[in-house]
């Protein structure tokens, strides 16, 4: 009986180093905290591998690098990116957009710092969303979209579907819009994906003559009599 509930032990061993092997990790695919970046306005120049602006309106009061801003938002450190009303009569409708990226998985997880300070009535407001660069539409709904005080992060998860596929690329898009507003503040975007090694499920169910794993055989390991 010692050498057989050996074997039972060593079997059971084997499986677990198996599918340890099997974890679920995350994947970055967009990363930007703007550290690298020189201070100034961002251009407006349109790129794939950079962040850039388009400028709707207001072409003095726009998107910029920033190391101090009035509107910090909690965890904007080093460099971020921000825009501020200085005085003009024109309103600011203005869209920072991330460089590309293209996801593997149909499933991602975005997260990012902000702020948006509200002062004057009016349609004033922040919102950032994901958008299809390839056929230059937004994906599903809004992100945040605030027209009240707000100094906080977000993180959330984006389900890719119908014509947004992975064969796609794809950018976030953090859009302000003020007349005689305050103004806004963001940092620290990070987009991953879930990216699964093994080459299979992580379900397992051993004993019950089925499995989801691509590690362990279907048949269970101690359906049989010792």
């Amino acid at each position: 009986m010692g050498l057989i509930n050996n074997i039972k032990i060593l079997m059971l061993t084997l499986v677990i180093l198996l599918l340890t092997t099997n974890v679920i990790s995350q994947t970055t695919i967009l990363s930007e905290d703007f550290s690298s970046i020189n201070t100034g306005f961002v251009t407006t120049s349109y790129s794939t591998t950079s962040n850039y602006q388009i400028v709707n309106n207001c072409n003095s009061e726009t998107w910029e690098i920033v190391t101090t801003h009035q509107e910090d938002c909690n965890s904007c450190n080093g460099r971020y990116v921000g825009i501020y009303y200085y005085g003009s009569s024109c309103t600011q409708d203005n869209v920072f957009v991330t460089k590309q990226f293209s996801p593997t998985q149909t499933t991602i997880t975005v997260s990012f710092d902000y702020a948006f300070n509200y002062y004057y009535s009016g349609t004033n407001y922040f919102e950032v969303y994901l958008y299809n660069e390839t056929d230059n539409i937004q994906v599903g709904s809004d992100l945040v979209y605030h027209t009240s005080d707000q100094n906080t992060s977000y993180s959330g998860s984006v389900s890719l579907s119908g014509n947004n596929s992975t064969s796609d690329n794809y950018t976030l898009r953090f859009h302000y819009y003020g007349k005689d507003d305050w103004g806004a503040t963001f940092d620290n975007i990070l987009v991953t994906e879930t990216a699964s090694g093994g080459g299979g499920n992580t379900e397992v169910s051993i004993g019950s003559g089925t499995s989801e794993s691509g590690l362990v055989p279907s048949y269970g390991l101690f359906e049989y009599s010792w």
